[in-house]
C-alpha cells in the first residue's frame, strides 16, 4: 500500500484502533484509512513550518504534533480540531507525553530538552491533564557538557523580541533579526543560537553580519568567545566565526580598518581556540598512550607440570624401548 502525503514524511503514527495511521510532513498532518487501502480521511494544516514529530496523549484520545515553527499543537481525535498550542523557544524536533500525561517532553534544534509539568493544583482539579495544558510549567534540563539557558519565565519583552525576530525572518530582514537577537542575548542566549542557525540554513548569515554595526560585531565575537567550547554549539559558532572573518577581510580590502577593541576581541577568541586546541592535543596523546597499553601482548599462564613428572623424565614408552649403544 502506498500513500502520497504530498511532502517528505517526517513522522508516522498508528492510532490505537489499528486501522488508521497519521503522517506528518511539511506543514500538513494527514489521516489515512489503512483498511480502506490508504484512503485519505482528513488533512489539516495548523503549522506554517515542517511537522517533525507526532505522538498520542490522554490515552490515545488526543494527538500532538511538534513543528519547526516553535509550536506543538494538540488535537482532538474525534474531529481533528486543535484545542491547545504549546510555545517553545526553538524549533521542535521531537515531542512525547508521559503515560499519565503529567509531563510533556520536547527536544529542540538548539540541543535543549524542555520538560513541562502540570501544576499540583491542576492535577487535583482536572481529570484530563491535556485540558489544563495551559497550566503546565517549564523545566529546563541540562544535558552532558552543555550549558542550558532557562526559558521558564519569559518576560513580556522577551516574548516580543521573539515575535520580532520571527517577523524579521519571514520578511527576509536578516540584519534586523540578528540585531534583535544580539540585543537580547544576555537574557536568552538560545534565541541567538537559533537565529544564527536559521541564517546559516538560509545562507543569509553573511548578509546579516555585513549589515551590522561594529559594536554589534564586537558583541557577536564576545558571545562566540564565551561559548565556543560548548560541543553542541560548536558547529553554529565555528561557521559564524568564518563568516565574521570573511566580513572583516572584505572590510580591510575596502580600505576600512577595524577598531582596536574589535581586534582585541579577535585576539581573545584566538587564544581561547588555541587553549581548546592544546587541550584536544593532550587528550589525543593520552588516547594514544592508552591504546598502546591495550594493544600490548598479554602473557598467558603456562600449563603447570604434573607433580609426578619432571620436565626431564622420559615417557613410559621411551623408557621401555630405550636402547643404549656403548662402544
Amino acid at each position: 500500500m502506498n500513500v502520497n502525503h504530498g511532502s517528505p514524511v517526517e513522522s508516522v503514527l498508528c492510532l490505537q484502533s489499528g486501522g488508521i495511521f497519521v503522517s506528518g510532513g511539511g506543514p500538513d498532518v494527514c489521516v489515512w484509512d489503512m483498511l480502506g487501502g490508504g484512503k485519505l480521511l482528513h488533512r489539516f494544516s495548523c503549522h506554517h513550518k515542517t511537522v517533525t514529530s507526532l505522538c498520542l496523549a490522554s490515552g490515545g484520545k488526543r494527538l500532538i504534533s511538534g513543528s519547526l515553527d516553535h509550536h506543538a499543537k494538540i488535537y482532538e481525535l474525534v474531529n481533528f480540531t486543535p484545542v491547545h498550542t504549546l510555545d517553545y523557544p526553538s524549533p521542535v524536533l521531537s515531542i512525547d507525553v508521559s503515560m499519565n500525561d503529567e509531563y510533556v517532553v520536547a527536544g529542540m534544534i538548539n540541543g535543549l530538552v524542555s520538560i513541562r509539568k502540570r501544576d499540583s493544583e491542576s492535577t487535583s482539579s482536572e481529570t484530563d491533564v491535556m485540558s489544563s495544558v495551559s497550566n503546565i510549567g517549564k523545566v529546563p534540563v541540562k544535558l552532558p557538557d552543555m550549558q542550558v539557558f532557562s526559558h521558564s519565565a519569559s518576560s513580556r519583552d522577551t516574548k516580543e523580541a521573539r515575535r520580532s525576530v520571527e517577523q524579521a525572518l519571514r520578511e527576509f530582514k536578516y540584519v534586523k533579526a540578528l540585531h534583535i537577537s544580539l540585543d537580547n542575548c544576555n537574557k536568552n542566549q538560545a534565541r541567538l543560537l537559533a537565529t544564527l542557525g536559521e541564517l546559516i540554513r538560509r545562507k543569509g548569515l553573511h548578509r546579516a553580519v555585513v549589515g551590522l554595526e561594529e559594536k554589534c560585531i564586537r558583541k557577536l565575537v564576545a558571545f562566540i568567545t564565551k561559548h565556543i567550547d560548548v560541543p553542541q554549539y560548536f558547529d553554529v559558532l565555528s561557521q559564524t566565526t568564518y563568516v565574521v572573518i570573511d566580513v572583516l577581510e572584505e572590510m580591510i580590502a575596502s580600505g576600512l580598518s577595524p577598531s582596536s577593541s574589535l581586534v582585541s576581541g579577535l585576539h581573545t577568541l584566538g587564544r581561547r581556540v588555541k587553549a581548546e586546541q592544546d587541550s584536544l592535543r593532550e587528550l589525543l596523546e593520552l588516547q594514544g598512550a592508552l591504546q598502546m597499553v591495550f594493544s600490548a601482548p598479554q602473557e598467558s599462564n603456562p600449563t603447570p607440570l604434573s607433580p609426578s613428572k619432571t620436565q626431564y623424565e622420559p615417557s613410559v614408552g621411551a623408557a621401555r624401548e630405550l636402547c643404549v649403544n656403548v662402544s
